[in-house]
Order: structure tokens, then sequence, then C-alpha cells
């Protein structure tokens, strides 16, 4: 078991697949699945495709930016060969996470001894507290900065429209140049982007890199082309709109000829609201005193 887990970053949403490929494309070391919201062909908005996409994104920040919640969840994360459970906390320094299953099977003596262990040795570093909530404020930064070049990065056309959802195909802009080495990701990406005009929230960002990307001129390495990426969100509660899946797969070669391979599904679910001014000990206390009533994996889509 992975006993270095500590808290992961509060925004870790849908623009958390931009930060998955610029991680990989700062420190490196197939088609798009059916998982997609089905929009059918129709008759789609007057609006130029840019500007449509460019309002909605500043709808979808100011949302994120808005919404100061915090959140009790269930956290599937389903890799080759294991998939564990996570009961999650939000809280305003990052998440803490209790491991619940592996498997789909309860936690073993030592398996649950190990986890315990990893919380005391959380709770115990103030340094590692610090680090991690800088390191979550960098994170939600750079991931706001990337969502923030969709409208300019890409080129879009109208797909589908089936009541509230509207879905626009896209494909790199050849005149867009990229500010950073995370921005470049944008040449080599295609797919699909469906939004929720009632909401003006983006409920799902699915495609593939169709092209190889290269670190450092490829002297570092490189993402294999096929790569393929999705996420969703939705409302998760009757007020409330959070990330609901995050599926990447994606290959290559980092310096040294290490092999990168990355193969995870997220799915959240379950749903709770939790107090706004939870401390990172609190939340650990609260996972350890009241852990949820069901053991039973959430179901993807």
């Amino acid at each position: 078991m992975d006993v270095s887990r500590y808290a992961v970053p509060l925004e870790a949403r849908i623009t958390g697949i931009f930060l998955v490929l610029a991680l990989l494309l700062c420190a490196p070391n197939s088609p798009a699945r059916s998982t997609g919201i089905e929009v059918q062909a129709s008759a789609a908005p007057q609006q130029n495709p840019q500007e449509f996409v460019k309002k909605l994104v500043q709808s979808e920040l100011k949302c994120e930016n808005d919404d100061k919640t915090h959140w009790r969840f269930r956290k599937v994360d389903a890799k080759p060969g294991r998939s564990e459970t996570w009961d999650v906390i939000e809280t305003q320094n990052g998440e803490v996470e209790r491991l619940l299953e592996v498997n789909g099977h309860l936690l073993t003596q030592q398996e649950r001894a190990a986890d315990q262990e990893r919380l005391r040795k959380f709770l115990r570093s103030a340094s590692e507290e610090a680090s991690k909530k800088k390191t979550a404020g960098a994170d939600s930064n750079k991931e706001q900065q990337l969502l923030g070049m969709l409208p300019s990065a890409l080129v879009y056309q109208y797909a589908g429209k089936d009541g509230d959802l509207i879905k626009l195909t896209f494909k790199p802009n050849p005149n867009f140049h990229a500010s950073s080495r995370e921005a470049e990701v944008f040449h080599h990406m295609s797919g699909e982007i469906i939004f929720n005009v009632k909401t003006k929230r983006l409920a799902q960002l699915r495609g593939q890199l169709v092209s190889r990307v290269n670190f450092g001129y490829g002297l570092l390495g490189h993402l294999n082309k096929g790569g393929t990426f999705d996420v969703k969100q939705g409302m998760v509660t009757s007020d409330h709109w959070d990330m609901t899946l995050l599926d990447t797969e994606l290959t290559g070669k980092a310096l040294f000829f290490k092999t990168i391979s990355v193969r995870e599904k997220l799915i959240e679910s379950d749903y709770q609201r939790v107090s706004d001014t939870l401390t990172l000990e609190q939340a650990a206390k609260l996972l350890e005193k009241n852990p949820p009533q069901s053991s039973s994996p959430a179901k993807g889509s």
C-alpha cells in the first residue's frame, strides 16, 4: 500500500485533465471511450462557436471561483490490476482521504493499520500541511490559466444540441502561440466539449492526442499519439456542481527511456456537504470517527 499519500489539491475538477497533461509535460517521470454524454445533432446556435465557448468558459471560471463550499464524497480510483475506494473530505487546505476498499474488498487488518499510520504521519507533519496547501494553490492557478486558454487555443464547430446540452468538436488552432510548456498540449489534442447552457457549466471534455507531444524537443521524452482523456461533471446534489469522472490513458517515454503509462479512472459520487472551516486534522478525525455506512464501490457511467 502506498502510505506516502497526504492531502491532494482541492481544485481537481473539470480542469484536472489539463493538469494531468501539464504535469507530464513539465516533469516527465486509442479513440475516445464510449463514456460520453449523448447529444443528438440538431439546430445549432447562431452565435460564433469561438465566442460561445469564450462566454461559457468565463461562466465556468466564475462558478469555480465563487464556490467556496466543501464536500465529503466517495472516490473510486481504478488502475490496471488495482481499484481503490476512498472516503474523501475537502478542506480549505486540501483534501484528506481514508482508504475503504481494495479491489472491491474491505481492508485487511494490515492494510487498515497502514492507512491509519499514513493519516497519523500526515497529522504529525505541519510542514507537509503547509507544503501541500502551497502546491494546491499553484495547481489551481495553473488549471484555471489553462482552462482560460480554451477559447483561443482550439478551433470549434457545433456538432449537436439536445435540450440544455450543446456539443462542439475541437481541433488545434494553428494560430495559437503557447506561452508555457503546459499550453503546448493544445497543439496536439482534438475531441469534443459539451456545455450545459442552462447552468452555464462545462459538462464534458473528451478527446485524444492527435500527434506526438515532445518534451524538450524530444530529448527529455514524449507522449505518444493516440492517448485519450475524458472528464465529466454534473449536478451532484440539488445545488452543487462537481466532477464525476476523470478517465485518462496516456503512454510515452521519459528521460533515460523510462516508460510513461497513465491509465487511471476516477469516479466520484455520494457528495455530502461538510463545514467550510474544517482543518485537515479535524477532517482526518472525522474520517476515522464517522466512516460511511455503505461499503459498495461507486459505479461508473
